[in-house]
């Protein structure tokens, strides 16, 4: 049962989601820390930890870079625990050069504090986002 921290948790992660597919990145780095570090697994591209306002836009950059109409549309987010928040997502986008259109799933766990998000790290499955939830609501690291 979700409680009121984590419904408020879930709707902060939807409005930084929805600012994104907006290109309103003034948007999404309001509810970033400034701190915030970012982690892609390798199993994705652009694999790696950023950190901070400027990470975040190193790392969206290189990916953009790629790709034309990327959006997110959310097809499952649930709370881990008091501070965590998972979120299976659908990728569609363009190929920028090609124009082949793509889809791909992935997941995100966003790790929040009471006034932004302290992380955001994204992995090839559900299951994976799920597990570094679990590790670092235990311990506070993953």
């Amino acid at each position: 049962m979700a409680t009121a921290d984590s419904e408020r948790n879930i709707e902060r992660v939807r409005a930084g989601l929805d600012a994104f597919n907006r290109g309103d990145v003034d948007g999404v780095l309001a509810v970033l820390a400034d701190d915030v570090e970012i982690f892609s697994s390798p199993a994705l591209a652009n694999p790696g930890t950023y950190h901070g306002h400027r990470g975040y836009q190193e790392w969206v950059g290189q990916w953009l870079e790629a790709w034309d109409g990327l959006t997110i549309e959310i097809e499952r987010i649930e709370p881990v625990g008091e501070r965590h928040v998972v979120v299976g997502v659908l990728q569609t986008a363009r190929g920028r050069g090609s124009g082949v259109e793509v889809e791909m799933t992935t997941a995100f766990m966003f790790d929040l504090e009471e006034r932004a998000t302290r992380a955001l790290h994204l992995y090839a499955t559900w299951d994976e986002a799920v597990g570094a939830a679990k590790r670092r609501e235990g311990d506070g690291r993953e």
